[in-house]
């Protein structure tokens, strides 16, 4: 796993998600991950053959600015035994921001999410006890975000506030509930 610089990237996790088996009989190999060392090189061991999907999240990849997280990348169609591959990880954007109550007050525990045209939650983040959240996206890009409970709960499917139009990059954000 590297930049786009041919860097190699420490602390990216990188998972094989079963799609489709040589033997049809076999048994899938469940969640199968392993974590990049320092340079950056991953063996996935133990997988029935076939294809996978391959998914590289950097969730503990220090970035040097945190105005531009990396993002996760997927690879498709993916072969065991197939020749080495290099897995890019790209640069995005932060939203940042404070989630508030009609009074001003920090709510915590509050998930704000990122949503698709389509309507579907893409990415989220959970408010600390400032009420702060942060968000990684693709660079240049816009988008409506929603302010919705805690996850545990049931107030995960209510949406309390709502924003549209939020760019990548946006910071000091305030999203205030009405009441």
């Amino acid at each position: 796993v590297q930049d786009e610089h041919g860097n190699a990237l420490l602390g990216v996790y990188v998972s094989a998600q079963g799609e489709r088996l040589t033997d049809p009989g076999a048994r899938p190999a469940g969640h199968v991950h392993v974590r990049t060392p320092a340079d950056g090189r991953f063996e996935l061991v133990g997988l029935p053959a076939g294809e996978y999907t391959l998914r590289a999240y950097p969730l503990e990849t220090p970035s040097p600015d945190p105005g531009e997280p990396w993002l996760p990348a997927t690879l498709e169609h993916v072969a065991t035994g197939a020749q080495p591959i290099q897995i890019e990880l790209a640069r995005g954007a932060s939203i940042r921001g404070r989630v508030l109550d009609a009074q001003g007050a920090a709510l915590f525990g509050y998930v704000v999410a990122t949503v698709a045209r389509g309507g579907d939650p893409v990415e989220y983040a959970q408010t600390d006890a400032e009420g702060r959240f942060a968000l990684t996206v693709p660079r240049g890009s816009s988008w409506t975000l929603e302010v919705r409970g805690a996850p545990e709960g049931e107030g995960f499917r209510t949406v309390f506030a709502q924003r549209e139009g939020v760019l990548a990059g946006t910071r000091d954000l305030e999203l205030r509930l009405a009441r």
